[in-house]
């Protein structure tokens, strides 16, 4: 399962740094590409989720689990309040929603390391 989530994280990483050079090189944002990270990015969510519920003690992946769930505040307040309504999106809260997604993705591969 933890394998699968990596796959997924990893995959929508890619999507989503499609999205920041399209987004900073002034060109438009295809809805395909920003509904295909938004799928990838609550699969991933979900088996994350469904991880930490059965483990035993707060960890790592819990701590990962926060910053997702931060990472996806931020993307549907992108995809929701900005790109849906065609309005500019702002540098910030992008540059939160993927530091928060990177360190949450950071934090799982730091959780399989060991194991």
């Amino acid at each position: 399962m933890v394998a699968a989530m990596i796959v997924v994280f990893a995959i929508t990483a890619i999507a989503g740094i499609i999205l920041a050079a399209l987004h900073f090189g002034n060109k438009n944002l295809p809805l395909s590409i920003a509904v295909f990270h938004g799928v990838f990015a609550v699969t991933g969510l979900i088996i994350l989720i469904t991880k930490v519920v059965n483990q035993a003690k707060m960890g790592v992946l819990s701590f990962s689990l926060v910053l997702f769930i931060l990472a996806a505040i931020g993307g549907l307040t992108l995809f929701f309040g900005f790109y849906l309504p065609k309005k500019k999106l702002p540098t910030t809260i992008i540059g939160l929603h993927a530091l928060f997604a990177v360190v949450g993705f950071v934090l799982v591969i730091v959780y399989v390391l060991p194991h």
